[in-house]
């Protein structure tokens, strides 16, 4: 394609099309789980740190500790840290519960705070 064509088709988009595409040239990752067409897919789809924590709207040392749960998951790639979408999809939608030390830690806060309630 050439540079006319492309300069043509970028005047002709929508702002949605130029949004997309500013992104991908400012190297900005675009991830919409809602697009996903194959839930098994996700498994081997994978998102950098930052990445995961723009998607869940928190920030990354929270994403670390939703790693250090069991709350996401992770693959090694070449020595980088990966969440997979799968996991964060599931997060989101409430289907990955907390291993047992986060469990007994929520049960804890939970009773300390009823009792600060009762006085």
């Amino acid at each position: 394609m050439d540079k006319d064509t492309i300069i043509k088709k970028l005047l002709d988009a929508s702002a949605e099309q130029r949004k997309a595409v500013a992104a991908v040239l400012s190297g900005a990752a675009i991830v919409d789980i809602s697009k996903a067409q194959d839930q098994d897919a996700d498994a081997y789809r994978l998102a950098k740190i930052t990445d995961a924590a723009k998607l869940l709207a928190v920030g990354r040392s929270t994403v670390y500790k939703l790693i250090k749960t069991g709350r996401l998951e992770t693959r090694d790639l070449n020595g980088c840290q990966r969440v997979t979408m799968r996991s964060i999809k599931e997060f989101i939608d409430g289907e990955r519960p907390a291993n047992e030390q986060t469990k007994a830690l929520i049960a804890e806060s939970k009773a300390r705070y009823a009792q600060s309630q009762c006085k």
